[in-house]
């Protein structure tokens, strides 16, 4: 496992339950790849302190550097264009137009990130967050809209770092539309509301009933080609979902997904759609990474060649779209003993309460999208 590999495994389960337990009560959707991406095109650019506390919070090693770079240009170069669904990813790079970026910078980042730089006047705040939101709004087809605000710029920004990714796929197996209808969702234990549940019969789907030490049922529903797909994991109980996220917090979801076995199944699951927005300063500082918000301590010297530079604000708007035909999503920024899956009996996976969901490239070995559904919207 490369570095890259490694450091996107780790770092997306701080993430998810760092924001999971300051949304509480909420929805949850993040893209830990489009985070981890922006984080490590920042690492690069980090020196001293800075670097270290970037270095820690990704969990990386010290010889790790060069390993990692190299590591995220041998997957964003397999990441885009894969056959059977439509996955686009995005790098961008704006610059204030009076100021100068290392060339060494800007080799890395157009060699290794496939980021391009745009020089803009972040002092005509107006049109300088129309043109990010228009760029990330084409990069996500339309889907992230309005992910800078006029305010976030002010005079001391000089540069800001977007990592934007888009996923379109179809389910290898459908869901039957006709037999899409009303039935409870329960919130909690003793409260219901209706949503639009979405229903499949004895398919042939890699799941486990039970999954030993998390309390839960795990069901993997592939996008065509296999290439992709969406991890489910039901809690026993209907109000487990909480014990279950403090248990992932240690446990990378695709370690999961390697455990299943084939089943014949009987799927209920919700026909929902999610858009998230979260400032992510506050979680990334309860990770250790404090001087890089900090105008007088912040060194991202490897940038401008001098320690003028700071991050004000790290923000990521994700969306997400389940139907009978397949998933849409967008973002802009130890081992599990399982009972094994046997009996004639159809397994049933009904998520009728709160669950935890996952989107992974099972080729890369990588979490593009992570959430929870918690209430419908």
């Amino acid at each position: 496992m490369d570095a890259a590999t490694r450091h996107q495994r780790d770092t997306a389960c701080q993430l998810f339950k760092l924001i999971a337990e300051a949304a509480d009560g909420e929805n949850v959707l993040l893209s830990p790849f489009s985070i981890c991406t922006a984080l490590a095109m920042a690492f690069a650019g980090a020196a001293g302190d800075t670097e270290l506390q970037l270095r820690q919070a990704l969990k990386l090693l010290p010889k790790d550097a060069a390993a990692l770079h190299n590591g995220y240009g041998k997957v964003l170069a397999k990441l885009n264009d894969p056959p059977n669904v439509t996955l686009t990813t995005a790098n961008k790079m704006y610059v204030q137009n009076s100021y100068s970026i290392l060339d060494s910078y800007l080799e890395l980042m157009k060699n290794k990130y496939q980021s391009d730089l745009k020089s803009v006047d972040f002092e005509d705040a107006v049109s300088t967050s129309k043109l990010i939101n228009d760029d990330v709004e084409s990069m996500t087809k339309g889907k992230i809209k309005d992910l800078m605000d006029p305010s976030a710029f002010n005079g001391q920004v000089r540069l800001v770092l977007v990592n934007a990714i888009y996923f379109n796929g179809s389910w290898k197996e459908k869901f039957y539309k006709e037999a899409t209808r009303m039935e409870d969702f329960f919130v909690t234990p003793e409260v219901a509301v209706k949503t639009s549940m979405m229903h499949m019969e004895g398919t042939q789907f890699r799941c486990r009933p039970s999954c030993a030490g998390l309390g839960c049922k795990a069901l993997e529903l592939p996008y065509e080609g296999k290439r992709f797909s969406m991890l489910l994991l039901l809690p026993d109980e209907k109000d487990g979902l909480a014990a279950l996220e403090e248990k992932l917090a240690g446990i990378p979801v695709q370690s999961i997904v390697k455990r299943l076995g084939n089943r014949k199944t009987s799927i209920s699951i919700p026909k929902f759609k999610l858009e998230t927005f979260y400032n992510l300063e506050g979680h990334l500082q309860k990770l250790g990474v404090t001087d890089l918000f900090d105008a007088r301590s912040a060194d991202l010297s490897k940038i401008s060649g001098s320690r003028d530079l700071f991050v004000s604000k790290v923000v990521h708007k994700a969306f997400i779209e389940v139907n009978e035909e397949g998933t849409e999503a967008a973002a802009a920024t130890g081992p599990i003993a399982v009972l094994a899956c046997r009996g004639p009996e159809p397994f049933r996976f009904f998520a009728h309460h709160p669950f935890f969901f996952a989107i992974v490239d099972n080729k890369l070995d990588l979490v593009l999208f992570s959430g929870r559904y918690v209430r419908p919207e």
